[in-house]
């Protein structure tokens, strides 16, 4: 997460937003692996991620903002099959 997007991050809080990143499920024991894994795993994480944001910015939304896997895949298994719609 660090790696990817503290420059952004810092750019965005410039401009009013608050942001947040976590990292995705990996392979065990391998840090060098540490954005692949199962969607599914990753996606029920985005959504207790998610949930946290939620309670610590007292808001009832999020944008989400990604890339490679967290742009498509992630987010959409996300939203059709763990209720982040709603």
């Amino acid at each position: 997460a660090y790696s990817s997007w503290s420059m952004m991050s810092e750019e965005l809080t410039r401009r009013g937003y608050c942001t947040y990143t976590f990292n995705l499920n990996g392979v065990p024991h391998s840090s060098f692996i540490s954005l692949t894994g199962d969607m599914r795993e990753s996606a029920k994480g985005l959504g207790a991620f998610i949930a946290m944001v939620l309670t610590r910015t007292h808001t009832d939304k999020v944008d989400l903002v990604g890339w490679s896997q967290g742009a498509g895949p992630l987010p959409n298994q996300y939203l059709k099959f763990e209720n982040g719609a709603s």
